[in-house]
């Protein structure tokens, strides 16, 4: 079998659920896709506000997870992560009003964390970072190396710009979530409803992209034409629900069997193609007959039936001619004149006949 003639998938494994009100809140983190994202402006400017306006040496926007804190922008100090039981915002996710804290070794809480013993930081000020759930997923905090206590304007410009760090995230999230459906209704409308695949349009432009391609860097492709025997028989005996089953484990066994670089799709009825980039004539031959093979091997549930299925395969190689898409529909039609179930490739012949 050929390296990229791949056989059945493997089942993912399933994951661990965190139960309770911190699964919420690692779920509404998990919403925003924040954590390790690279630097942005606008939060680098939150941060450099919030050091500005409340005259602090530092200052953060932190992410919670479930065992790190990660900084997403910070004046004072790199940002990073580390561990949540050493960090000062673990203790300001579960207060509302956030933590403020004039002298850190004063607090039984604070006095033996490393921030405090090996850092240096005194005076810590911190607000939640909630999400629309409620749920706090992270904070904007100050710290400074003397004891001190922010006076109340000064702490109501701190809240003010934690909200306003939730306000981008918020606008990030839903910048994501257009750019996700607007990618969805692209793939929508280059798929087949049915079987998963590319559909016909998709499959025109990937030919033609193709095409140019090789006009360009002179590397050879191959076509990959099939059509299944008898369709209209298993339709017309079984039912189309039967017809769309086949159709649907023909499509599977398609979309598992190739490179992720190559194009499969469903063209229209009952016809499949396969496009091989960077694939010599032999290996697309070799390839087709494996997979008239892997067909014909097919056993489909049908109620309490099990139907078979075969393939009549036309293959074509770019050297051969220009369209080659339209040389390997030919051989396809040509594998069922001269009887189904078989290969035809270079030279017009059929070869990896049935057993």
């Amino acid at each position: 079998m050929l390296r990229w003639f791949r056989g059945e998938a493997v089942p993912s494994r399933p994951t661990a659920v965190v139960p309770g009100p911190e699964a919420q809140r690692l779920a509404a983190l998990s919403h925003y896709d924040i954590l390790d994202t690279e630097a942005e402006p606008q939060f680098d400017l939150i941060a450099r506000l919030a050091s500005e306006l409340t005259g602090s040496p530092v200052a953060v926007i932190n992410l919670v997870a479930n065992d790190r804190v990660w900084t997403k922008a910070a004046v004072g100090v790199p940002r990073g992560d580390m561990s949540r039981e050493q960090a000062y915002c673990s203790l300001v996710i579960d207060s509302p009003e956030g933590l403020h804290i004039a002298d850190l070794r004063a607090d039984p809480r604070t006095r033996d964390l490393p921030l405090t013993v090996d850092k240096g930081y005194i005076m810590y000020s911190g607000v939640p970072l909630c999400a629309s759930c409620g749920r706090a997923i992270g904070t904007l905090a100050v710290l400074d190396t003397i004891p001190r206590t922010l006076t109340d304007r000064q702490l109501d410009w701190l809240a003010q710009l934690a909200q306003q760090a939730m306000a981008l995230l918020e606008l990030r999230r839903k910048q994501r979530e257009l750019q996700q459906a607007q990618a969805e209704l692209q793939r929508l409308a280059l798929t087949d409803a049915l079987t998963g695949l590319l559909n016909r349009r998709a499959w025109d432009e990937a030919n033609a992209l193709e095409s140019e391609r090789e006009k360009r860097w002179g590397e050879g492709h191959a076509v990959i034409a099939l059509d299944l025997d008898h369709f209209k028989k298993v339709n017309d005996t079984h039912g189309h629900a039967a017809g769309d089953a086949v159709l649907k484990a023909v499509g599977a066994l398609l979309a598992r069997s190739f490179r992720k670089l190559d194009s499969v799709a469903r063209i229209g009825g009952e016809e499949f193609g396969v496009l091989l980039p960077h694939t010599s004539a032999a290996d697309a031959a070799a390839l087709a007959g494996e997979l008239r093979s892997a067909i014909e091997a097919l056993r489909i549930p049908v109620g309490e039936q099990v139907l078979r299925i075969t393939a009549s395969i036309g293959v074509a190689h770019s050297s051969e001619a220009a369209d080659t898409q339209a040389l390997a529909d030919a051989r396809s039609y040509a594998a069922k004149r001269e009887g189904r179930n078989r290969v035809v490739s270079a030279g017009g012949g059929a070869s990896l006949l049935a057993a």
